[in-house]
């Protein structure tokens, strides 16, 4: 992440990360293994005082429950070397750490059957009839034995679909999992061309923060931004929000991830409230660099997040389909 933007304009202190005691990796699922089905996990959680993993939340995966499960009980028998800040342990977050699941004998590039497949969604998909070609994806995602190559690929042409249906959130849903191993498993330039849409899509959705972390993983692309002088300039105007005076606000609602009805998002601000809430929400929770606050959702408050945590999470959970407006206030407002 750059330290050039959000909440890193905030003065530095004396904290120092945590570091892992312990780390036993998850057990590969059986019933996965014997299918040769590969995936990925990206979860998030708490490293609390004592250095034990407190509340982990699965924010994406490749879609695999067996190895949502797995991934979840591996990271909470982690133990760390507690963060601290000014020399006392206080509570850190982990987030977006992804946790693959590949055979001992990885197989390389996509199988006969998968192409088959691949090949007749993108000719739907050529003949612009993105439902036809969405039916045929589902038809590929519905069988098992994906390996993570074929898997990213998978969600690439998810992302191409939800693009030529104009359905911005299936675009940038399919794009962020097709990148989640980087080139490892996409072509550099397809790789780059996915990072420039998503940062794009991240903006039109008033993901602020969100954008400007993709920005950070195409600044460390070698040539990713050559000839794009306006996503420089969008990432110049979203550093200076950061201290604007304008109230940022986004529109979000509770989803099922994993099983678990969810909304997070990294926040560009310091300050935030929450108005026209509709349905239940149980929890707000902000996981920061060096701090954690929990609240019960209430409108008309303003929560203030210590500049010496840094930069900071918010996580929101509750029923399915509540919704609420998010604010981020501009710095002194009360």
């Amino acid at each position: 992440m750059s330290a050039a933007w959000s909440q890193a304009t905030a003065p530095r202190y004396a904290g120092t990360r945590a570091t892992i005691l312990k780390q036993t990796p998850p057990k590969y699922p059986g019933a996965s293994k014997r299918r040769s089905q590969e995936g990925w996990v990206m979860l998030s959680f708490v490293i609390r005082e004592n250095g034990a993993v407190a509340d982990p939340v699965i924010e994406d995966s490749s879609g695999e429950p067996d190895f949502d499960k797995a991934a979840l009980r591996a990271v909470k028998s982690w133990r760390y070397d507690p963060a601290t800040l000014d020399g006392e342990p206080v509570p850190q977050r982990q987030t977006r750490l992804v946790l693959s699941f590949a055979m001992d004998l990885p197989r390389r590039g996509a199988g006969l059957r998968f192409r088959e497949g691949y090949t007749r969604a993108s000719e739907r998909l050529a003949e612009g009839d993105a439902v036809g070609a969405e039916q045929e994806w589902q038809s590929l995602r519905d069988h098992d034995g994906w390996n993570l190559y074929e898997t990213a690929r998978l969600w690439a042409l998810y992302g191409l679909i939800g693009e030529a249906a104009g359905d911005d959130g299936k675009a940038l849903a399919g794009l962020e999992r097709a990148t989640r191993g980087g080139v490892a498993y996409l072509e550099k330039d397809f790789y780059q061309a996915a990072l420039r849409k998503m940062f794009v899509l991240r903006l039109r959705a008033n993901d602020h923060a969100g954008a400007l972390m993709v920005y950070s993983r195409l600044e460390r692309q070698s040539g990713a931004l050559d000839g794009y002088p306006q996503l420089r300039e969008a990432a110049t105007a979203l550093r200076e929000l950061a201290t604007g005076r304008e109230v940022l606000s986004v529109q979000g609602a509770l989803v099922d991830v994993a099983g678990r009805p969810l909304w997070t998002r990294r926040l560009l601000r310091r300050q935030v409230s929450l108005e026209a809430i509709r349905g239940k929400l149980d929890q707000v929770d902000f996981r920061c660099e060096w701090g954690r606050a929990k609240h019960k959702p209430k409108e008309g408050v303003t929560w203030t997040l210590p500049a010496e945590w840094g930069d900071c999470d918010v996580y929101l959970t509750g029923k399915r389909g509540a919704r609420f407006t998010l604010l981020e206030l501009p710095g002194g407002s009360t």
